[in-house]
């Protein structure tokens, strides 16, 4: 995972294990010296606020600005009480807030919400866009929405632009029905967990082999996540896809338990993790 620049500590952050690193002043690559930062975030979002908007007053919602329980209460009054003009923030900013006089509400990279590995992407991103779209002009007066994307022609940005639920909902069922994901399946996902690599690598190896056994085309994978290290551990996934029937999901709930066992048999497999996910969300 690539590491995140905090300014306020002048340092790389990993968001996953809280691995941290100073600035480096040269590429350990190549030893050349011309660094850019790429990329934003609220603390960019922040500064270039600031350049162009010298009298506004500007707050930021994150995770380094509400570590504290009253500071994400004063922030949010803070804005609702006129002491703040632009409140700059990361998704926590839409949840549950119900502001008054907000004007705009902007959205950044609205189309990177819809890039993570999961069939639930789009659904996520038109709830998360039009939830955040109600923010403004909830009161006495109509609001402003802009939406940013690198890519303005996904059927997502179309659909929350129109506020056309229904026309999202009919293409979403087609795509699950097409690929058999939910609500037309139901899914199990194994996340095998442990401090080195090999370890879960073959442990992974295991209980896939006597899982493909009994329940065949149902198991898909191992394969390593998107973010293959949390903190210490290593972590391997396996995917699951019934179909909704009582019966055959019974047993493969026990095929998985008895799988689970049998790999924590083996010599050296003992301390491998299995957590147990049905119908993730």
């Amino acid at each position: 995972m690539s590491l995140t620049f905090h300014k306020g500590h002048n340092c790389l952050k990993c968001h996953y294990c809280g691995y941290q690193s100073p600035l480096p002043q040269s590429c350990p690559a190549c030893g050349g010296r011309k660094l850019t930062l790429q990329g934003f975030g609220t603390e960019k979002i922040e500064d270039e606020l600031a350049i162009y908007l010298p009298d506004a007053r500007i707050g930021r919602m994150d995770l380094d600005t509400v570590r504290s329980r009253n500071a994400h209460a004063q922030l949010i009054n803070d804005f609702e009480e006129h002491r703040l003009d632009i409140l700059v923030g990361t998704q926590m900013v839409t949840k549950g807030l119900d502001f008054e006089n907000v004007g705009v509400v902007g959205v950044l990279s609205a189309d990177q919400l819809l890039q993570f590995p999961d069939f639930r992407a789009s659904e996520r991103a038109l709830q998360l866009m039009m939830q955040v779209s109600g923010r403004a002009g909830r009161k006495h007066k109509q609001g402003k929405v802009v939406i940013q994307a690198f890519n303005t022609t996904l059927p997502v940005l179309q659909e929350v632009i129109t506020n056309n639920f229904v026309s999202f909902y009919e293409r979403e069922l087609r795509e699950r029905y097409d690929f058999q994901y939910p609500p037309f399946t139901r899914l199990i996902r194994l996340t095998l967990k442990h401090k080195k690599p090999e370890v879960v690598n073959q442990g992974a190896t295991v209980m896939s082999q006597t899982l493909k056994q009994r329940l065949g085309e149902w198991v898909i994978g191992p394969a390593v996540p998107y973010v293959a290290r949390v903190r210490e551990y290593f972590l391997i996934d396996m995917l699951i896809k019934l179909p909704r029937n009582v019966q055959k999901i019974n047993y493969a709930k026990q095929s998985v338990l008895e799988a689970m066992h049998l790999m924590q048999q083996q010599k050296g497999l003992s301390g491998v993790r299995v957590n147990i996910d049905v119908d993730p969300y």
